[in-house]
């Protein structure tokens, strides 16, 4: 039999699980005295918390998934035995207490609160999960009589480790490094941990940055727990750079203006309780600064926006190892970092037990204002009818995901309304059929964060994106108006693809609409269809077809005697509608067997990874291609690109990084594109091109100076705002696209770009095409400096360089952002399948 790891999981817990009611060890007991001083691998601690569970009548746990390199993911529950016992009955009161299921809620439970304590989303952040397998001794155990009591109107839920891969990639690399004696000098091995890095999941994802988007499996099966649950506090444990003091809530500006005011007063009260265990410690801490509430994704402001008390805690121990010294001389061990994180930790459930009462009576009123009178100025979200079925399909499964509710139109309205494509407010016409968000619903504060076109900033200096509207992110035709609409009809019609006749036909047409296309193209390709692509528009048997549509023809397949069968297989997986037709000669414009009509080639993927890309832009590249588009790549590592053979591959991509080439590997690289290969820079990735011999893309012309008006300001301030004044952390920009490119194929004139660099380019000259190009007169979305703001103007987005008989494709915003930029991956599906 083969041995795999999640057998060798469910044997180590077979062995070191103590049978129910046996003694419960401690994690120096269990684990050895090694305990605190170095890390515990993965399976150890699957191993120590199901013996928590089979010793202590205080704990149960639930395995809620496995993670892409088939980790167990655990949630321990830990309370009182009543209370453990009522598990279902207390989750459905306190679904009933938010409105979310039917019924009054029994006030048996309205002094019991519910606690979310999440340790080691990020894996090299390793004294957290270390910190989870204390925290839950120390709550199972209940020798202190004030934590015995506390669990009696307490239900804390632990999950000790987020992100196992990350965790396991980190300690696996420490433990074959580390010496017996830590090496405490921060220069050593031991705390200069290599590319990738156990921050990241197996795909190089933040899961910390993935909560509202749910990219990742991890983050898919944590978040549908979290929302069935829906906790009233939510304490995230993390670890920063090792030379800072601890941090703790309450969270720095800004703050999202809807986060109310008793989250905001709540928070104080409990960061000053922490401030009281550390002040008798003489522990240093900070308050107030860096970690804000704004940007949606994070463990803080995600639960927050679904009513939470929600808090990052933050340990200095990145790169820390076991021990390491510390500027003031002292040294920082991995048995300090854990003490840390348990004081807040049991400190934090302390509160919770304190007020639980007014946490559940805070939480109910959370809820019914969601329903009766949501905080934001735009009460219904409209998306017309017309927008392709495959896209609105792919923007309500995200809405499924964060269980917002909507429906449909089932009659007229006219309502003035604020258009997302212009920016301005105009007269709409709802129509049935048209897909409506209703913001008056219990997940109000989360609906309209998500969904609002703007958000509105307290303080430019943020720690994350300022813009992120998802009707922009998914390219659909908007509106948002100020009145509650309800949808006349729940849910989202089924969108059954048209059925196709399967018989012997001329040719297959599709149009070129949504990514849900470019994953059934790959893998048209990987089955060996031919296909071609329409470089014009045209019309075939009365209807019209634009630039972009997808041609099967029977002529270019002759090897496929089911052709018919097999593309109405497509159809039906992917949900899209094909059309079949008996002629190849046009009502207008070019027939089938015309020059228009491009043969298509299947892309042979490279990618560039190793330490001079950033890992998790590789990993977004790599995500998409493999989990997405379902397709094969290699990888590349920069360093060799001097001695590397490119002619297995025909596009090669830059992923956002800081890359030193060679002129010997640039100019290896400019020869196997004049052989035919397609060059792809994305984001920072073009900078290792610009200005060098054989590329045309150049770093446009820096700004003027910083203009006056600092008075008042100290010399450092002045300094941290003249950076803010020349970027952007995050904004949304509108963009004129050239429609009749084949890059901007399947968009309309206008897109929407996530801009996150602060870069700008310039391209000029004989072969090249300016794509896509900011628009001068739309104001950008969210925060950015004045300066930039000028820079930005009709810049760069999207360009492409014809070099020999191959090409060179720059995108200056990266389409791939964290995944969550639904129509940015459409525009890259294009860089990836189609030439020009």
């Amino acid at each position: 039999m083969r041995f795999t790891f999640s057998r060798a999981v469910f044997i180590l817990a077979f062995f070191f699980s103590a049978p129910a009611g046996a003694q419960l060890q401690s994690p120096h007991t269990f684990l050895g005295n090694r305990f605190g001083k170095e890390f515990t691998p993965h399976e150890s601690l699957v191993a120590y918390v199901n013996h928590v569970a089979g010793s202590s009548p205080l704990v149960e746990i639930q395995e809620y998934g496995r993670t892409y390199e088939n980790r167990p993911l655990l949630h321990a529950f830990i309370s009182a035995p009543e209370n453990l016992a009522n598990l279902e009955q207390i989750r459905q009161n306190n679904l009933r207490r938010a409105g979310l299921l039917p019924g009054k809620p029994d006030p048996r439970w309205d002094n019991l609160a519910i606690v979310w304590l999440s340790f080691g989303i990020h894996g090299n952040e390793a004294a957290c999960s270390e910190t989870a397998l204390l925290t839950l001794h120390r709550l199972a155990e209940a020798k202190e009589g004030d934590i015995r009591k506390q669990l009696e109107n307490t239900l804390v839920i632990l999950d000790p480790s987020l992100n196992p891969d990350g965790s396991s990639r980190y300690t696996n690399w420490y433990r074959q490094v580390a010496g017996k004696i830590p090496d405490v000098r921060p220069e050593a091995r031991e705390h200069q941990e290599p590319w990738p890095r156990g921050r990241l999941n197996h795909y190089h994802f933040d899961l910390n940055r993935d909560w509202a988007w749910q990219s990742q499996l991890e983050s898919r099966l944590r978040t549908a727990r979290y929302q069935d649950w829906l906790p009233q506090i939510h304490a995230d444990f993390h670890e920063q750079g090792y030379t800072s003091p601890y941090f703790f809530a309450p969270a720095a500006k800004p703050y999202h203006a809807y986060v109310t005011r008793w989250q905001r007063d709540f928070q104080l009260q409990i960061g000053k309780n922490h401030a009281r265990y550390f002040d008798a410690k003489g522990w240093l801490y900070f308050t107030r600064e860096v970690f804000d509430l704004l940007y949606p994704s994070y463990g803080d402001t995600y639960p927050t926006y679904l009513g939470a008390i929600g808090m990052t805690y933050e340990q200095g121990g990145i790169g820390a190892g076991q021990a390491v010294l510390l500027p003031n001389g002292d040294t920082l061990r991995l048995e300090d970092r854990i003490a840390h994180h348990l004081t807040t930790a049991l400190s934090t459930v302390e509160m919770a037990a304190a007020h639980a009462s007014r946490l559940n009576a805070e939480f109910a009123a959370f809820y019914k204002k969601s329903i009766s009178d949501p905080p934001g100025m735009y009460k219904t979200y409209i998306v017309k009818k017309s927008a392709p079925a495959s896209r609105l399909r792919r923007f309500c499964d995200l809405l499924d995901r964060n269980r917002i509710q909507y429906g449909t139109a089932s009659s007229r309205k006219s309502v003035p309304a604020f258009s997302y494509e212009s920016g301005n407010n105009e007269a709409l016409e709802i129509e049935p059929g048209d897909l409506m968000i209703n913001a008056c619903q219990p997940r109000a504060w989360l609906t309209q964060i998500l969904l609002d076109p703007e958000v509105e900033l307290q303080d430019s200096s943020t720690y994350d994106i300022t813009a992120w509207s998802l009707l922009h992110a998914y390219g659909l035709p908007a509106f948002a108006t100020t009145t509650c609409i309800e949808p006349g009809n729940k849910g989202l019609p089924q969108m059954k693809p048209v059925a196709m006749d399967t018989s012997v036909a001329f040719a297959y047409l599709m149009p070129w609409e949504s990514l849900d296309m470019a994953a059934m193209l790959s893998q048209l390709h990987a089955e060996g269809v031919r296909v071609r692509l329409a470089t014009k528009p045209f019309t075939l048997e009365g209807r019209s077809w634009k630039r972009g549509t997808l041609v099967i023809t029977r002529g270019d397949n002759p090897g496929i005697r089911q052709l018919g069968f097999l593309l109405a297989g497509f159809s039906q997986k992917h949900g899209l509608s094909i059309m079949a037709t008996n002629t190849g000669f046009s009502d207008s414009g070019s027939d089938l067997g015309s020059r228009n009509f491009v043969l298509l080639s299947a892309p042979r993927v490279a990618i560039m990874g190793g330490e001079q890309a950033y890992a998790s832009d590789f990993g977004q590249v790599w995500y998409f291609l493999e989990q997405e588009l379902g397709m094969s790549a290699a990888v590349l590592d920069a360093s060799r690109m001097e001695r590397t053979n490119l002619d297995a591959y025909n596009v090669l991509i830059f992923p956002e990084g800081s890359y030193r080439l060679s002129d010997g590997a640039l100019n290896a690289i400019a020869a196997w594109v004049r052989k035919g290969g397609r060059l792809v820079l994305l984001g920072d990735g073009i900078g290792a091109f610009t200005g060098k011999s054989g590329f045309a893309i150049k770093m446009a012309a820096a700004d003027e100076s910083l203009r006056k008006g600092d008075a008042g300001l100290s010399a450092y301030e002045v300094a941290e705002r003249r950076e803010l004044s020349e970027g952007t952390p995050g904004a949304v920009f509108r963009v004129n696209l050239d429609s009749s490119h084949p890059l901007a194929f399947g968009q309309e004139a206008t897109f929407f770009s996530l801009k996150t660099t602060s870069a700008t380019y310039t391209l000029s000259g004989e072969g090249t095409h300016r794509v896509g190009i900011t628009d001068k007169t739309f104001r950008p979305l969210g925060f950015v400096g004045y300066k930039a703001l000028e820079r930005f103007r009709e810049s760069l987005i999207l360009g492409a360089e014809k070099l020999g008989q191959g090409s060179v494709i720059y995108h200056a915003d990266n389409p791939l952002f964290r995944d969550f930029w639904d129509n940015g991956k459409f525009l890259f599906c294009n860089t990836l399948f189609f030439p020009f």
